[in-house]
């Protein structure tokens, strides 16, 4: 982490210049905290990063840690899907406390792709004969 943002990575990659903090990643750091319960700190995490929106609230790949400039690709759409799922996450566990068991969307999907299979539905009802 930079100044409260996650770097990707800090190794040479081989281009001239530097670079700055990932938005995506911090994301998904603010919807583990939300997942394993440390609410207040995935709150923080996630209302600092917000903070660097421009005036249409919009956030590019990444920002600078030092000048706060959002770098990279702009308006970046991973960035606001991360974005969007850390805030329905972080909203979830606000409400209803923490996954006793967290699931990333993969495991998830696998289960209900499981429970489908199965002739069930994501309220495990059975499915209705044809």
């Amino acid at each position: 982490m930079h100044n409260g943002l996650v770097c990707r990575y800090q190794n040479d990659d081989g281009l001239a210049g530097g670079e700055g903090t990932s938005a995506l990643c911090t994301f998904w750091l603010v919807e583990a905290l939300a997942l394993e319960g440390e609410i207040d700190a995935a709150h923080d995490l996630f209302e600092r990063t917000i903070w660097h929106a421009n005036d249409v609230d919009l956030l590019s790949e990444e920002i600078d840690p030092i000048t706060n400039e959002l770098l990279g690709n702009f308006p970046q759409g991973f960035t606001h899907l991360r974005l969007i799922n850390a805030a329905v996450n972080l909203a979830k566990v606000t409400k209803h406390g923490a996954e006793e068991h967290p699931e990333n969307e993969a495991e998830r999907a696998s289960r209900a792709g499981r429970a489908a299979a199965e002739g069930y539905s994501a309220r495990s009802q059975p499915r209705p004969a044809d």
